[in-house]
């Protein structure tokens, strides 16, 4: 199956509050999401994602982040930007490196 971008269709939906793309085979998020200031829940759980953009640190009112099952190594520093963020799920990836000095409560 082809790959599929399916962000710029809701890029433009500037009062969207959840976004669920979850197992949609995508594989990369454009750094536009940063223009989603009332998201507050992403689901991008089980995709093919190598990398999140430090853009995503731009959405404001996030506060649940599902990035689980994806194939992700390293996460953006400019993630803690985002102080409204309670929940986090990074489980099942190739994470490389320890988050214990986030402030977030992670799960693995």
């Amino acid at each position: 199956m082809g790959n599929i971008d399916p962000f710029p269709a809701f890029i433009k939906m500037e009062e969207l509050r959840v976004l669920n793309l979850s197992n949609n085979f995508v594989t990369e998020i454009p750094a536009s999401i940063s223009k989603m200031k009332n998201l507050n829940k992403l689901h991008l759980s089980g995709n093919n994602l190598t990398s999140i953009p430090d853009e995503l640190g731009d959405v404001t009112n996030l506060r649940h982040l599902y990035l689980n099952a994806n194939k992700l190594v390293t996460l953006p520093a400019e993630l803690k930007k985002l102080s409204q963020l309670t929940v986090v799920d990074v489980s099942h990836n190739n994470l490389k490196y320890n988050l214990g000095n986030i402030q977030y409560e992670w799960n693995w």
